[in-house]
């Protein structure tokens, strides 16, 4: 006897059948173990099953069947027959591999990914890495709300939350954001998320997702963001006029003194240049002036006259020089200080942000040796050959021996991840000393052997000593702020002295270390609380203002100033 499936997976009728045995049904081999399993049954009486891989009949097709060998016993309990099932379960057993596969990558997986029922939004399953992110033990989520990860305090619910990310989920299937998630010991952090909604055989519907933790980046943006802020602040609140223009003359950033001197917004100087706020004779002697920095890449420093809104020419000391921009545009940064009534007075300077431009100018090939077997005509001008001349030479020869250390670690960690960046000194041909940014990328054959490797190299001594000038000018500005002629004081959110400088304490008779964590009210007359107060009201506000205010003296004595002030 033998059913349709079974002729079905032998590609015989049931007349051809009853006429084979086990030999012609089946390849050589698996015929061995059916007959070596049917003689088991009838000598045992055991139930056999057994899985194989083999050839079905008619087309070679490699499939996996299951048979279970089982008795026939007669009226006497004698084994008469035995009886054969048999399964193709080539589907099925692709399938737990395929599962099998998915379990592995999501446990290798450099993300952490958490499955949650979506019924009662309990964890069912967390990676190694999602437990790792958030500090717990393996297996010690499952169970737990989805909840129990995110972050809450006073803004922040964690119910509230996970409430947030469902509604999404429910109404789109897919949901990426940024979520603020707690780990076990209480720490916060920021991660990234993208979260998914199916249906799961075994839960029902479920949220998967995959989470990527961006504190460093969140606290890089934060950081920029007060950065950016202080720069502002300072900038609007300096006595300095500052600029930024791109090489089509036209303005990209001014500060609140420009804008006054002017008249104009921040948004309308975007579309004008000199020639529409200034004499076209004073707007072509600017722009000559803007023309030569951005040819000769150098600092430059004029006196320029400029009218004001009102026609007052005004003398200012300007000092301009280069920036490039993100995309390696060139820019033009300015600053200028009124010096007509002041015929000495110190630069205040904020260097603007730089970008390293991305182009790399050298390029080489080097064998597994570390021996030139190319090399471009700006590659080899860096170090000062030619390039025939570094065919052949090791690269220690073209690094200073103070870094080679960095340079081999740095070979080395291109060896295990194909690519490494550093910035290391060089040395030319002629002994000379520079440094430069280098990027080498492993070089692999047609057969995927390591056969060398590329490098890129580009000379940045000249931003190493702009870097160097910065830190200069920094050190030259503090000195600026504690010598400057003009009294300066910082109070914190409640008007306590945090920082001042010695001219102010001087003008009020004090230290300052005296003058320290004082509120300021204290440099004040009790019939002058009342004003005061009205102009620190306007400061918590955020009104940038100048006026007349009296001060009181250590002595008692008052003391008449003119204050700039700003939140």
């Amino acid at each position: 006897f033998a059913n349709q499936a079974f002729l079905n997976l032998v590609g015989l009728t049931l007349e051809e059948c009853l006429t084979k045995t086990t030999t012609d049904v089946s390849p050589r081999d698996l015929a061995e173990k059916y007959q070596a399993d049917d003689q088991r049954v009838f000598e045992t009486g055991e139930i056999v099953d057994r899985i194989e891989m083999t050839a079905v009949l008619g087309n070679d097709e490699r499939r996996y069947i299951q048979t279970v060998k089982a008795p026939v016993r007669d009226a006497d309990g004698q084994i008469v027959e035995v009886q054969g099932i048999f399964w193709d379960i080539t589907d099925r057993i692709q399938t737990e591999k395929f599962l099998a596969l998915q379990s592995l990558i999501v446990q290798k997986m450099a993300e952490g990914v958490c499955m949650v029922r979506a019924s009662d939004g309990v964890i069912v399953y967390a990676n190694p890495r999602f437990e790792q992110m958030f500090g717990y033990n393996p297996g010690e989520l499952n169970g737990k709300h989805a909840s129990t990860v995110n972050y809450e305090d006073e803004t922040f619910n964690a119910q509230e939350t996970h409430r947030n990310i469902a509604y999404h989920l429910d109404t789109y299937g897919e949901y990426s954001y940024e979520v603020h998630n707690v780990k076990k010991d209480g720490t916060p952090f920021w991660c990234r998320a993208t979260t998914v909604r199916f249906e799961h055989p075994e839960y029902g519907m479920v949220y998967v997702a995959v989470q990527e933790d961006v504190s460093d980046r969140k606290q890089m943006e934060e950081n920029l963001r007060l950065s950016e802020e202080r720069f502002h602040a300072f900038m609007d609140n300096s006595p300095v006029l500052a600029f930024i223009k791109d090489d089509a003359d036209r303005y990209v950033y001014v500060n609140a003194n420009f804008e006054k001197l002017y008249g104009r917004k921040q948004e309308d100087f975007a579309t004008i240049t000199e020639f529409d706020i200034v004499p076209p004779e004073i707007a072509t002697q600017l722009q000559a002036h803007d023309h030569h920095v951005l040819c000769t890449g150098q600092l430059t420093e004029w006196i320029e006259t400029v009218p004001d809104t009102e026609g007052n020419f005004r003398d200012w000391l300007s000092l301009k020089f280069p920036l490039t921009g993100a995309n390696g545009q060139k820019l033009l940064g300015g600053v200028a200080i009124d010096i007509t009534e002041r015929l000495q007075a110190e630069i205040a300077l904020q260097e603007m942000s730089t970008a390293l431009s991305n182009a790399i100018e050298g390029i080489s090939r080097l064998d597994a040796q570390g021996r030139y077997v190319s090399v471009n005509q700006a590659y080899a001008a860096i170090t000062g050959y030619l390039p025939e001349e570094m065919i052949g030479l090791e690269w220690q020869r073209t690094v200073h021996p103070d870094d080679m250390k960095t340079a081999i670690a740095a070979y080395e960690q291109m060896l295990q991840h194909g690519k490494v960046e550093m910035e290391i000194r060089g040395i030319r041909k002629d002994g000379s000393i520079f440094h430069k940014q280098v990027v080498m990328v492993t070089a692999y054959n047609q057969d995927q052997e390591m056969v060398g490797h590329h490098c890129f190299s580009k000379d940045i001594s000249d931003r190493k000593q702009a870097e160097e000038a910065l830190r200069t000018r920094e050190a030259e500005y503090r000195q600026i702020v504690e010598t400057a002629y003009e009294g300066i004081w910082i109070v914190d959110t409640e008007n306590r002295t945090s920082f001042v400088n010695p001219k102010m304490a001087e003008m009020l008779g004090y230290t300052p270390e005296e003058m320290l964590g004082q509120p300021i009210f204290a440099f004040v007359e009790p019939k002058d609380l009342a004003i005061a107060v009205h102009y620190t009201e306007h400061r918590r506000q955020g009104i940038h203002e100048q006026y007349d205010f009296k001060f009181q003296r250590k002595d008692g004595t008052p003391l008449w100033t003119i204050v700039s002030t700003s939140p």
